[in-house]
């Protein structure tokens, strides 16, 4: 019998009762040993398998508080239990400091990464290209998106700078687009006075110098390229329109000179038959008359 026991049995009791009592006491004391063990090994399975740390601490606590709370009479194996979740505890407190340096060495790896795509999205410049730049936005978005968490003191400050940058790459889209714009217009304008001055060649008398003003006409607007999808359909019609004209009235021509040569060849080729006739004619005095 314990000291600790001895302090629970009455002298004056029936011996019977006093057995049954001290036979209550150490059942009572194996079953608060087991349950305290029980507590030490929940904390060193925790501090093993956390992987939420925020609710593991609860839990930690909880079953330090359980702990406490399992009344125990034997201070020697009482103070050899609290030896043990002494180092269950340390256990637990080192899992969860290797944890939060791990974590911290992610944080500021996840940091440099967003640092790195925040810078390359300020240095983004909206060009011409539209599509491209769009598609590189895109792409450095979801790149940002897709890293995970920089820690609380730097996460919520490079998104911050992350939506400033990317605001600031919409204002050069915007500005990009307004060039683009008066770009495609001026480009519109020009095709459309190349296109009048094509339908003007139609009516030249000089179809070889209107040919080579058509070809460097039909040069510069190949040139000029996309000019926007604005008009563009009505630009191509009237473009191939002015072509075709010009094609055909200078076939007319040539279709005309021809014929008209056709008709000479054959007058010439008559008035040799007649010269040729003369020639052989008797009277060479009749004949000259002729031919004056």
């Amino acid at each position: 019998m314990t000291t600790n026991e001895s302090n629970y049995i009455d002298e004056n009791k029936n011996p019977i009762e006093t057995e049954d009592f001290a036979k209550a006491l150490a059942a009572e004391e194996e079953n608060s040993c087991k349950r305290k063990k029980e507590v030490i090994e929940k904390i060193r399975s925790l501090a093993k398998s956390a992987q939420n740390w925020k609710e593991a601490n609860k839990e930690f606590n909880a079953l330090i508080e359980e702990f406490n709370n399992i009344y125990y009479y034997d201070q020697e194996t009482e103070n050899t239990l609290k030896n043990e979740l002494r180092e269950a505890k340390n256990e637990f407190y080192t899992a969860r400091k290797e944890f939060f340096e791990k974590a911290n060495e992610g944080f500021k790896e996840n940091a440099e990464k967003k640092e790195d795509v925040i810078k390359r999205l300020e240095a983004l410049v909206y060009t011409s290209d539209i599509k491209a730049s769009d598609m590189l936005a895109k792409s450095l978005s979801e790149e940002f998106y897709a890293i995970g968490f920089a820690g609380k003191d730097l996460n919520t400050e490079l998104y911050d700078r992350f939506k400033k940058a990317r605001n600031a790459a919409q204002e050069t889209r915007k500005a990009a687009m307004e060039g683009l714009r008066e770009e495609f217009g001026n480009k519109a304008d020009r095709k459309r006075e190349i296109i009048s001055e094509l339908k003007a060649l139609v009516n030249n008398e000089n179809w070889k110098e209107s040919t080579e003003k058509f070809n460097a006409l039909c040069d510069e607007f190949k040139g000029i390229g996309f000019s926007g999808k604005e008009g563009n359909e009505e630009i191509s019609l009237g473009y191939k329109e002015a072509k075709d004209a010009f094609f055909a009235k200078r076939q007319e021509f040539f279709d005309a000179l021809k014929a008209e040569n056709k008709v000479n060849i054959e007058k010439r080729e008559a008035l040799i038959e007649e010269l040729k006739k003369l020639y052989e004619n008797d009277s060479w005095k009749e004949a000259s008359a002729k031919v004056k």
